[in-house]
């Protein structure tokens, strides 16, 4: 296995963690059109190291629907979660 098949877990607790994250899961997935944003990412990234907490996304009333299906894709094929 080379490195970079590696989450950058050295870096956990330096400003250069999040982005390295980032570039890990992006560089592991098939697709070029993935959908990962990373605000919605760390978002809930933070509700889940903060452990059962709700997450409020604000965004223009036209950017809902998009915002929702960014939101699960990221919560069922990142972190496995199921829909809800």
């Amino acid at each position: 296995m080379h490195s970079s098949d590696h989450l950058p877990l050295h870096l956990i607790g330096t400003p250069a963690f999040f982005p390295a994250v980032l570039s890990h899961i992006r560089s592991h997935v098939t697709s070029a059109s993935v959908p990962l944003d990373s605000v919605i990412f760390q978002s809930i990234l933070l509700c889940i190291v903060a452990g059962d907490k709700h997450l409020i996304l604000r965004t223009p009333e036209e950017d809902i629907g998009l915002v929702v299906k960014l939101a699960v894709w990221v919560s069922c094929f990142i972190f496995g979660s199921p829909k809800k």
